[in-house]
């Protein structure tokens, strides 16, 4: 009865723990995902006005996004946040870093969208 007690507790704490990840403000990872959705959108509407060449333009003209550290997140009305993040980009092999604000909206599927 113990180990089933034990089993039933672990379960319960596992639970929660995935419940806090799925709600609240977006995570580095969630804001590097919309970013890299946004440039392939964005790559894909090139391709499809231009062709192969226009988006191999593109691809030399947009900056490489290597690093998103959400500093903060603010909710300014339900599942949207205004967040400052520190990006960091590749570009003609310089690389930089700057901060900026951003407000993300979570989906109803779940994931993140830029607003």
């Amino acid at each position: 009865m113990k180990v089933v007690r034990n089993f039933v507790a672990l379960c319960l704490i596992t639970s929660a723990a995935l419940l806090a990840g799925c709600g609240g403000d977006p995570s580095s990872a969630d804001v590097m995902e919309v970013f890299n959705a946004q440039v392939e959108k964005q790559a894909q509407m090139m391709q499809s006005i231009g062709g192969k060449d226009a988006a191999k333009m593109f691809d030399r003209m947009v900056p490489k996004v290597t690093d998103v550290d959400v500093k903060s997140c603010d909710e300014i009305r339900d599942d949207v946040f205004k967040c400052d993040i520190e990006l960091t980009a590749i570009l003609n092999d310089q690389e930089s870093t700057k901060i900026t604000t951003i407000v993300l909206g979570k989906k109803k599927d779940g994931s993140w969208a830029a607003m």
